[in-house]
């Protein structure tokens, strides 16, 4: 199973042979675990700020909206009824027994 030609040795394929490579190997890993994790938290920056200039932009652009539905009087859905009508509304359920 040894070729030396490719230095090669069954069970121990691709496993570092020297401290040296050992702890460059573990720098490595801590230098792209590090990295990911800068990434990660500048990608999340961006996007919160994205999402508050989105939130601070649409309450600018709806404040006139807002100022007239203060301004507006409350939303009457009987008030035509009451015009023609007149008097009190009760509300209440119907119930019919049959007659034996």
């Amino acid at each position: 199973m040894y070729d030396p030609r490719l230095g090669w040795n069954g069970n121990q394929a691709g496993a570092p042979k020297k401290w040296l490579t050992r702890i460059l190997t573990v720098l490595a890993g801590a230098t792209v675990l590090a990295f990911s994790l800068m990434v990660s938290i500048l990608l999340f920056a961006v996007v919160m700020t994205v999402a508050v200039i989105a939130g601070a932009r649409l309450w600018w652009k709806t404040r006139a909206l807002r100022r007239r539905m203060r301004e507006a009087p409350p939303h009457d859905p009987f008030a035509a009824f009451r015009q023609e009508f007149g008097g009190r509304i009760i509300e209440g359920e119907v119930v019919r027994r049959p007659e034996r």
